[in-house]
């Protein structure tokens, strides 16, 4: 089954029929607490996974989020692995923008974003646990990729105790439940 297939599938579940299901397959597949900042659509696509770190004496090479965003295809949806910090932000207005031009469904973060009035204006989902004006500079910075799946990069990752990997496919609803 091709990719936009699957995600337009999927996007039509509802939220707590996902869950459900795979309580009964016995996989963990739901998050708490992350929820969307702003009134936006549903969202359903492949999982591009990111772990962000504390920040190091070394000056990161890459924007934070840049090499997620150009790893991506259209559809698919960023996963950032903030462990849930709601201090800092891991995503901004610049970044949606980016996301929203390259044509991706969406981004979910096990932590904080900022500037979501920019996401709204430009249609770009966001979920989040938190939304904070402290920037990421100086405080956070993205982990180098775990390994290279193709072009694509792979992060280690656990994002609010679940553990998606960039063959996976992540679904998220205004309203879940």
């Amino acid at each position: 089954m091709a990719q936009d297939d699957l995600s337009a599938r999927l996007g039509k579940l509802d939220t707590c029929a996902v869950s459900d299901a795979l309580d009964r397959l016995g996989l963990r597949g739901a998050t708490f607490g992350v929820r969307p900042l702003w009134p936006c659509a549903r969202i359903a696509g492949r999982a591009v996974t990111v772990k962000i770190k504390p920040a190091g004496l070394e000056k990161p090479k890459h924007h934070l989020g840049t090499e997620p965003i150009q790893a991506a295809r259209p559809g698919d949806i960023i996963v950032i692995d903030s462990g849930g910090r709601p201090d800092v932000s891991a995503w901004g207005g610049l970044l949606s923008l980016a996301a929203k031009t390259k044509g991706l469904s969406g981004v979910v973060i096990d932590g904080a974003c900022r500037d979501i009035d920019e996401s709204r204006e430009v249609g770009f989902p966001v979920y989040a646990r938190a939304l904070v004006p402290m920037t990421a500079r100086g405080r956070v910075a993205q982990d180098r990729p775990r390994r290279w799946r193709g072009r694509r990069p792979e992060w280690p990752r656990e994002s609010a105790g679940v553990s998606p990997s960039s063959r996976c496919w992540k679904s998220s609803a205004m309203n879940p439940c």
